[in-house]
């Protein structure tokens, strides 16, 4: 038994463990999303919604503040809609008794990378922490066709259209081997390119979600594993996070454990893509 089948069964026998909740491995430049005015965090979903958008800035304000602090909403910029719950009372007319109850009700702020006119960079907290990993940097070197890595949004993507590889900045993510785990996802993503092994999966995406989707998303991250494990950086908390990660797509496709085996396949083809090995029929 090869150490990727190895890998993929402890894939197999996670299915029935149930779902552990998957979490993005990197934060926003310079902390978690809060109001630059008051400073104070966002929570709940504000927090889902801000920490995982576009933006590299973790600062957030009303259109009023930013106003006040003489900054500028740039041309063409959205506002984002944030949720809050406050406490009302209302006296029945008849009775004049007095009740208390909570309401939701919903705001606008916008990112302060989407103004001119305010310094927020000199607030930004820095994360020097990471330390590049040689082995793991040789085997992107290696890849001889990988696209360009750019750092331009703070989300892990590939654009299968334009062909590069978007990553957010390695200082933000909580471990380094946060960061190649989600390189390597990307990088897999990026072997389906019709100039590489012209993976259906990846090529025949109609919609988020949808078949093709689910599986291409196994594909990456059952072939991140692998290179992973290749450069040495496998451990229980990079499986975990994967594991989870596969079984949200399993449990969307009605947990059929010989799609696992199909994925595997075609992401052990990619791996030996990226590693320049003869590719093996998947």
């Amino acid at each position: 038994m090869t150490k990727y089948e190895l890998i993929t069964n402890k894939f197999i026998e996670s299915l029935n463990e149930g779902v552990i909740p998957w979490k993005k491995g990197w934060n926003t430049v310079g902390g978690t999303a809060r109001n630059y005015i008051t400073k104070r965090e966002y929570s709940g979903i504000n927090r889902l919604i801000l920490n995982t958008s576009k933006f590299s800035c973790p600062f957030w304000a009303t259109m009023k503040q930013i106003n006040e602090l003489g900054g500028k909403v740039n041309k063409g910029e959205k506002s984002t809609i944030v949720v809050f719950y406050a406490n009302y009372a209302k006296e029945d007319p008849e009775t004049q008794i007095e009740s208390k109850f909570f309401a939701m009700k919903t705001y606008l702020v916008l990112n302060l990378a989407q103004t001119s006119g305010i310094n927020w960079t000199k607030d930004l907290e820095t994360n020097n922490d990471f330390k590049p990993i040689e082995i793991a940097d040789e085997l992107v070197k290696n890849y001889e066709t990988c696209p360009e890595i750019v750092h331009n949004d703070q989300q892990a993507f590939y654009s299968f259209i334009a062909d590069y590889i978007n990553m957010p900045k390695s200082s933000t993510f909580k471990s380094t081997e946060e960061y190649y785990g989600t390189l390597f996802h990307e990088m897999i993503h990026s072997t389906g390119h019709v100039s590489r092994l012209n993976r259906e999966t990846l090529n025949s995406i109609a919609h988020f979600g949808d078949h093709s989707y689910s599986k291409e998303e196994l594909v990456a991250e059952i072939g991140a594993s692998f290179l992973l494990s290749n450069a040495g950086l496998e451990n229980d908390h990079t499986l975990e996070n994967s594991k989870a990660y596969i079984q949200s797509w399993i449990k969307a496709l009605e947990s059929d454990p010989k799609l696992i085996l199909q994925a595997a396949s075609l992401a052990e083809k990619a791996v030996g893509y990226i590693l320049g090995e003869k590719a093996k029929d998947a």
